[in-house]
């Protein structure tokens, strides 16, 4: 950013600017000044960041107010099954504000989820081994509910006869983010 004035004479600018210095303040969760540049922190959290910098002339004391906003953070999961019974069987994914359906013969699906958020899975098959990945090539480990840090989420075995599995799995860069997960 430059600052500078022009001078005028008798009202009318003679294209002569100087340079003048100013600071800057910032506000909001994550942002914050070094008194002339502004620093967003990274947005870990599931909700966006929004904020403000006044930037402010030195001499003349003229303030500019900039918004911030800063997008919550986000994973992606890539998951891909293999059926047991009936391998041709649909399975259906959701989350909040999105949703699909997939089957095993596609590959697998890339679902961008919220970190915090939930992502409900709907198994059509009899028997299945469902299959993660994230977007850091890691395979989610679980973090509670009916998930354990011993459920193996590279091969997440899934029986119509299990009920719904509820719980928390942890992801992305060392393992740090999670979401909850409900298998139905």
């Amino acid at each position: 950013m430059t600052s500078y004035r022009c001078q005028t004479v008798n009202g009318i600018e003679n294209g002569v600017q100087e340079n003048v210095g100013y600071s800057s303040t910032a506000s909001g969760e994550g942002f914050s000044s070094n008194g002339t540049s502004v620093i967003a922190d990274k947005n870990t959290n599931p909700y966006i960041h929004t904020g403000t910098v006044n930037f402010t002339q030195n001499d003349s004391r003229k303030r500019l107010s900039v918004s911030l906003y800063q997008d919550c953070a986000t994973t992606t999961l890539n998951i891909s099954y293999s059926a047991i019974q009936n391998e041709h069987a649909s399975f259906y994914w959701e989350t909040a504000g999105n949703s699909g359906e997939f089957n095993s013969d596609e590959g697998y699906v890339s679902i961008i989820i919220i970190l915090g958020d939930e992502l409900i899975l709907e198994p059509n098959c009899g028997d299945c081994d469902i299959h993660f990945l994230d977007d850091y090539n890691q395979v989610p480990i679980g973090a509670g509910g009916d998930f354990p840090s011993s459920v193996d989420f590279k091969n997440y075995r899934y029986s119509e006869y299990d009920g719904v599995q509820s719980g928390t799995i942890k992801l992305g860069h060392n393992m740090a983010e999670t979401i909850k997960l409900i298998i139905r």
